[in-house]
């Protein structure tokens, strides 16, 4: 079991990434043992990691979902001008195929969230049409009770910053858990879904979905 902490008034980065092929030791043994000083002085932690299983919802494609604490959006900004970090960035980015980060969330309540490897946590976020937002609740609400019997518990809710530097910036996000990937395609392909995610997709102009596992 994995524990993830996610403070209330703290500003939460939720950044994506792929690494080369043959590239991954040089983040574990290069990049981070020297940028978590740095990330540290700053204010910074790391709140953990998931592993990518499918995208079946959306334009980006990476293999790893990681979370990470900032006392706030300036002090992200700070660190990554600080010319100490410039060395320490090229370490990464040779490494990296992909990476989207400074995506910056908060929390109205501080959640700690159990993660099981047994299990599936999907991660999606909303670009919602206010006009139009309603819809997103009247398809939570319709699918609500067989979630429930499925078993699905909704672990955490992240609201955009609007000082948030990074490209990704859905108006929410949310984590959830389910039993396995197999509940969590049925579900998909179930006759209550079908019938209710027109709502969804009224209400919402952009729906990115990430279905990962913890690592």
């Amino acid at each position: 079991m994995t524990e993830f902490t996610f403070e209330a008034g703290k500003a939460i980065e939720i950044a994506f990434a792929s690494i080369r092929k043959g590239f991954e030791m040089q983040i574990q043994d290069e990049y981070f043992p020297k940028a978590m000083p740095l990330i540290q002085e700053y204010g910074g932690r790391p709140i953990g990691r998931l592993a990518v299983e499918s995208t079946p919802f959306g334009h980006i494609q990476c293999d790893v979902v990681m979370f990470f604490e900032w006392p706030s959006v300036d002090a992200y900004t700070k660190f990554c001008a600080d010319e100490r970090f410039q060395p320490i960035r090229a370490i990464r980015d040779e490494a990296a195929a992909y990476l989207n980060n400074g995506n910056f969330f908060s929390v109205e309540n501080t959640v700690t969230a159990s993660l099981d490897s047994q299990k599936v946590y999907p991660l999606f976020g909303a670009w919602v049409d206010a006009k139009r937002a309603e819809n997103v609740m009247i398809f939570q609400q319709n699918v609500a009770t067989v979630q429930e019997e499925i078993g699905v518990r909704n672990l955490v809710r992240f609201e955009h910053l609007a000082s948030s530097p990074g490209p990704f910036r859905p108006d929410f996000v949310g984590l959830t858990q389910w039993p396995g990937a197999d509940e969590f395609q049925q579900f998909i392909m179930s006759e209550v879904y079908r019938e209710n995610v027109h709502h969804r997709d009224l209400g919402a102009k952009r729906f990115d979905l990430f279905v990962t596992k913890s690592q």
